[in-house]
Formats: structure tokens, sequence, C-alpha cells
């Protein structure tokens, strides 16, 4: 990997001078190089980030969440700051940069390595020593404490026997795929054991690992922490999805729970739909009754065998937990909470006489609350993938249809996002666009083109493509 240290002078820039030990940038455009690396030697030069440093350090990675407004490379240039591998860093940060770079010399693939760890889990990876600094350990930290913290305040549970566990985190999807038979893209995470992950981090869409891990490393928690008792798969699965309704802001290192993800929310309505049929006079959806008498929970998930559980029932299992803890201010939580503990270790008990012992409320009747209250949500903004079109494309040497991944270092979010970039860039200067060709199902690269200056190619963007909602910024 070749690293390029790129001093600037003193930040004079009225919005950002009293930042200029505090202002990180994160600006993924760039891709490592396959440079020889190779283990051992470089942990003596290396110092952790875990810093109180750190958090203010992210604080300049965005002004407003809520706006996604992002510091142009102009008023990063403008500071103290200097360019390393795919961001910029305040030069504070010099010496840091300087041991990661040594220590990726020496880091060439997955079998060269590197073991960490942080906090509850023990990191084996391969990954560029300062994505893993920057952004891996902060998650993990933040991601566990969210774990704890939500299962402690949401259902009584503890987690004080949930520690050491796995994690083998791979740098790419190629890596990942080959060292694990060949696993698709559309299969990016799996445990062991109950006790250690797999995944892959992948540059050109970070959002898919902290997806993967919000669903997979609920998985492991749980094991971890009620390791007596062996859920039916739509309580398994539930809870999974309930964490993967999660959102993780590198500025403030901090994890939202309980998002109502758009996808999971369709899927659940479109399978209740066909159950009701519509409202009466006082707003109450009205819930048809099955022939058989059978509870629709039951039918349409509780009840369907592992084989058979597909993304339909993913949903309808999440949408019921999420009922369970969030209807009317939570009034079923705590009992949702000391059924799952009273699970552990039930003995010749099955779940079922577990929950009649514990909820006292027959299924039924609690169904049509469930289905009111998932009729009646409302899903989290989601942003798409914007795609290239335009005249313009031709002179710049790129197709229609590649992904939009930045405008001169910003992350584009969406189309609209992209035209406001556009319009807004600095003609003055070259800049670059970042895309991302997708060939095939599993194979995804970066494609760079250099706008140069006083040049005015007419692209737009039109079309979208799903994308994870996991990352704030």
């Amino acid at each position: 990997m070749q690293t390029v240290l790129v001093a600037v002078r003193r930040c004079s820039h009225p919005r950002i001078g009293s930042l200029v030990a505090s202002a990180l940038l994160f600006l993924v455009v760039a891709v490592p190089s396959t440079a020889q690396r190779s283990r051992g030697g470089a942990e003596a030069e290396l110092e952790t980030t875990t810093d109180a440093g750190l958090s203010e350090l992210y604080r300049g990675l965005i002004w407003d969440v809520k706006k996604r407004e992002w510091i142009d490379r102009n008023e990063a240039t403008e500071c103290e700051m200097f360019w390393y591998v795919d961001r910029w860093l305040p030069k504070t940060f010099e010496k840091k940069a300087k041991g990661w770079a040594r220590f990726d010399e020496r880091v060439n693939g997955w079998a060269d390595a590197y073991e960490e760890k942080v906090g509850a889990y023990r990191v084996e990876t391969d990954l560029p020593r300062h994505i893993f600094e920057l952004d891996i350990r902060p998650f993990l930290l933040a991601c566990f404490d969210t774990y704890v913290d939500t299962f402690r305040r949401t259902f009584g549970l503890r987690g004080a026997a949930v520690k050491n566990k796995g994690l083998k985190l791979y740098r790419n999807f190629d890596e990942y795929s080959r060292f694990n038979n060949n696993r698709p893209r559309s299969n990016p995470a799996f445990i062991v054991g109950g006790q250690t992950l797999f995944c892959y981090y992948d540059e050109t869409d970070p959002d898919q690992f902290y997806g993967s891990f919000f669903h997979e490393g609920a998985h492991q928690f749980v094991k971890g922490l009620l390791p007596g008792v062996d859920f039916p798969i739509w309580l398994d699965e539930g809870l999974a999805t309930f964490y993967e309704g999660c959102k993780y802001s590198r500025s403030s290192r901090q994890v939202q729970v309980g998002v109502a993800s758009a996808e999971r929310l369709t899927f659940a309505k479109r399978s209740l739909q066909q159950f009701v049929e519509g409202k009466d006079e006082d707003g109450n959806w009205i819930v048809r009754e099955l022939s058989s008498g059978k509870s629709l929970a039951r039918f349409l998930f509780m009840d369907v065998p592992r084989g058979r559980f597909s993304a339909r029932e993913y949903a309808l299992a999440w949408s019921f937990i999420h009922f369970l803890v969030h209807r009317e201010d939570g009034r079923y939580r705590a009992t949702f909470g000391r059924f799952l503990r009273e699970s552990n270790g039930a003995g010749i008990k099955t779940l079922d006489e577990v929950w009649d012992e514990v909820c006292r409320t027959p299924l039924r009747d609690l169904e049509a609350g469930w289905v009111e209250y998932v009729m009646d949500m409302e899903p989290e903004h989601t942003s798409s993938w914007a795609t290239l079109s335009g005249p313009g494309l031709r002179e710049l040497q790129l197709e229609r249809g590649l992904i939009i991944y930045s405008v001169d270092g910003v992350p584009v979010w969406d189309g609209k996002h992209f035209r406001q970039l556009w319009r807004g860039r600095d003609k003055s200067r070259e800049i670059e666009l970042v895309c991302v060709r997708e060939n095939g199902v599993d194979q995804r690269q970066f494609v760079r083109a250099t706008i140069p200056a006083n040049a005015d190619p007419r692209i737009d963007a039109t079309g979208s493509i799903t994308r994870g909602y996991y990352l704030i910024d």
C-alpha cells in the first residue's frame, strides 16, 4: 500500500478553526493496493485509538447528521491535516499513521491476519490497520454495549457470561468467499458453534458489514446470554432481526435501536393484508378468522419449519417482537423479558408451556393488537444508490448505470444528493468522481474519473438501487 502524507497549513476557516485537532473527514476514494505485507514486528509501533480523543476526532466527520452536511475538500485543506490512504487526518495522528503504514506492509492477505482483543471479542482480521482502528474497533465496543444495555433494560437479562466471542473479519468479499466454501454475496455472514462470527468488510459498500454484524452478532450474544435454551426459529431469528433494525453513527459512535426497517415492514404488511378486511367504524382493523381456527401468528410464522422459513417469516417474526417491545410504550415488554428468562433452563417444559405460564394472555388475544400495530407502522426513510446517466459519460469514459459512490470525496446518499453536489462543485479545480461497477452478482470494483477544471460534462443520476440503512453517517 502506498501511503501519501500531505502536510497542509494551519486552519483559518471560520467554521472549523477551533476544531483543528478534532476534525476527521472520512473520504473513501482509494482502494488499498496489493503490495507485499507480512505479519509480525509492528505491534510495538502501534497505538490503539480507544482514547477519548477519537470521539472528538469523529465529530468532524459531518456537521449535521440530519442534513448530512459533510466538510468539503477545500475546508479540509485549510486545516492542519494530512491525507492518509483514503481520508484526511489531523496532524496529531501522523505518528499513528506511520505506525499503521509499517504494520500494513507486513499484512498481505488472510494468511497474515492479525489478532486483537476488543472488549468481549477476539478479532482475527487482515483489514488495513487504520480501518480497523478508526472504524471497526469503536463500532464493536459500541455494538456490544448496546446489546448488553438493551437486553438488561428491555428484557431484564444481564450479559456477564457473554465474553470471548470470536470474530473473523475478512478485508473483502473475495477472501471471505474463497476461504468459506465459495459463499455468495447474498450470505454475507454466518456463525459457527454459536461462538465465532465470520463476515467481511466491503469498501464499495461498508454498510453491508454493519448490517451483517447487527444481525449475526445478536445471535452470538443471545447464545452466550441464554446457553440453556433452544429457541424455535421464529424467536431466534425474530430477536436477531430486531437488532438488525439498528443504525450506527460513526460521528457520535452511538447505536440507535428498534428502527422499523422498510424492507421488513413491507414484507410483514403484505403478508397481513390478505387477512384484514379494512377498518371498522371506530378505526380498528378487522382481522379475518382462519377457517381452521388456528392462531394467525402460528399459521403465518410460528409453526413454519426451518426449511420453509423465508424472508416473509423473518419479517413477521421481527414485527411480532417489535410489537411486544414497543406497543403502548412497552406494555408487554416486561412480560416478554420474563418469558425469555424463564425459557433459559426450562427443563422438560415446552416453550409453549412457559409462554402460557408467564404471559397469561392467549396468543389470539394479542393478535388483534399486533396486526393493528404493524398495519399502522411507518418505515424509516431509507436511501438508494443513485446510478449514472447522461450524454457526458462518453467523454469521461464511463458507462451508464454505474453506482455513484462519491463526488470529490463526499459520499452520495441518493440522486437528489448527487445533483446538489454536482451543481455546487468547485469548477475552478479538478475533482474526482468515484463510482462502483457491478460485474455479475458477486463482483464489485471502484471506477474513478477525474473531472478537469472548468469542465462541465452533462451527467445526471437516474434510477436507484436499494442500499442498506445501517449507517447514519
